[in-house]
């Protein structure tokens, strides 16, 4: 459904204290295939974020990342998903807020406050030549669809926002997947319910339709072509969102 009230706003809030402690890089690398794993602290990045909100009563702890070519997303400091676009990095948090950093200006956007001390547990960006988009799920099973200011210069000039609460409502939302268009939102939770929502931020149309339910986590979900690939730890499924069915189902392989 969505919501008229305003759960998203500009957050004030200055940093009590910023991150100085300067901490070692680590890299990993595999010998036997061209796969590494590179693992960095982020300080120049969480420079800019402060340690609490409202006079030090809102301790902020980070919990996942995103990124786009315009804008960062970040969402306790263990940063736990990361998701990559040409426009911003976006970063949640479990005290409710979102921290924004604009790629092409190079700077901090002002943090975003959300439903309060309401856990983000994933964050999803899309970037179009015309428009980004940024999804937000929460621990309750609220998702926040936000339509960022556009790079356009007759493009949309404020902050665009729909609050989805039925489809997930009291499940942690797990995994989200926007189509090549930006045209739909797929998520899943932590019993495997998988929606998905038709976005129309110029119409302000949103619709939340049931995908499929597989009663397990989901631990992948990719949209690509009208097709949308989720798996399990034991099955692997191609769902076909044209016709609304699954065309592919396999439980022959291992992790």
């Amino acid at each position: 459904m969505a919501d008229d009230s305003i759960l998203v706003q500009p957050s004030t809030s200055t940093a009590n204290e910023c991150m100085s402690e300067e901490k070692n890089l680590e890299i990993q690398a595999y010998d036997n295939s061209q796969c590494y794993c590179y693992l960095d602290d982020c300080n120049g990045i969480l420079h800019g974020i402060p340690n609490s909100f409202d006079l030090g009563t809102i301790p902020v702890r980070l919990t996942c990342i995103s990124v786009s070519t315009s804008y960062m997303a970040i969402g306790s400091m263990r940063l736990t998903c990361i998701s990559v676009s040409t426009s911003y990095m976006a970063i949640g948090s479990s005290c409710g807020a979102l921290f924004l950093f604009n790629r092409r200006l190079n700077k901090n956007v002002n943090p975003l406050r959300t439903s309060f001390k309401e856990v983000v547990t994933c964050i999803e960006l899309f970037a179009s030549k015309q428009d980004d988009f940024l999804a937000l799920g929460h621990r309750s099973g609220t998702v926040i669809l936000l339509c960022l200011p556009s790079r356009n210069p007759n493009g949309n000039r404020k902050i665009k926002q729909s609050i989805q609460e039925d489809g997930h409502k009291g499940q942690s939302i797990a995994r989200m997947a926007w189509n090549e268009n930006g045209t739909k939102l797929y998520t899943s939770d932590l019993n495997g319910l998988i929606m998905v929502t038709e976005v129309d931020f110029s119409a302000e149309v949103y619709n939340c339709l049931f995908v499929h339910n597989e009663s397990r986590p989901i631990v992948q979900l990719i949209s690509q072509n009208n097709f949308l690939a989720f798996c399990t730890t034991e099955k692997f499924f191609i769902f076909n969102s044209n016709d609304n069915h699954i065309i592919f189902e396999t439980s022959n392989f291992s992790w």
